[in-house]
């Protein structure tokens, strides 16, 4: 078997892709079984960058109606990795204190599970939870609002890695959100882009 362009293995898989600043990359949606793990690894040396996207496909300005439409976004805000998910249940927001900015290859990992969700960088510490105060700087974990859990959050989205196909709607054009993702695409490289194992 000869892997056309830079794939690799035998199943020719693509093992990083590079970003300029334009363009995404479309995969397939997360898939709606909890426990979902999605680890990735980034090189950038910009603080601001979309990494990951699952929502709307649209720009519209007619609203999204209740309950809110599911959004999930992996981004960089002052080269720190932050998790946003709005659904039904309102707004949660998580933010890693470490930068993965500088130039280095880092690992982030997103934990969906039926207690909450956590963002971990570079596999630091003994767990998910930020229990032991050393771990705090590197491991973000938060509790679902109520009992229902992560289904709420689950979109069927395509994932969009790197950017998005378009401009996100802006929270005043679709009264059902609060937030949304900078119009940020990435410069840098991700790779070994895993969802779960």
């Amino acid at each position: 078997c000869v892997c056309p362009g830079n794939s690799w293995g035998p199943q020719c898989k693509i093992l990083s892709r590079s970003f300029t600043g334009q363009g995404w990359v479309w995969l397939d949606p997360l898939p709606p079984c909890h426990p979902t793990i999605v680890s990735l690894r980034i090189l950038t040396t910009h603080p601001e960058a979309i990494l990951l996207y699952s929502g709307p496909l649209t720009t519209s300005k007619e609203p999204l109606g209740p309950p809110a439409t599911p959004l999930l976004v992996l981004q960089l805000m002052e080269g720190r990795p932050e998790l946003i998910l709005q659904g039904s249940l309102g707004v949660l927001k998580l933010r890693v204190h470490v930068t993965v900015d500088d130039g280095l290859w880092h690992s982030v990992h997103v934990r969906l599970d039926e207690e909450g969700v956590g963002v971990m960088v570079d596999l630091c510490g003994g767990g998910w939870r930020p229990d032991d105060p050393d771990d705090s700087h590197c491991v973000a974990w938060e509790a679902w609002p109520r009992p229902v859990g992560p289904e709420a959050w689950s979109g069927g989205w395509p994932l969009q890695v790197g950017g998005v196909a378009y401009t996100p709607t802006r929270p005043e054009s679709a009264p059902t959100w609060s937030t949304t993702p900078p119009p940020r695409p990435l410069h840098g490289c991700i790779s070994h882009l895993t969802i779960n194992g």
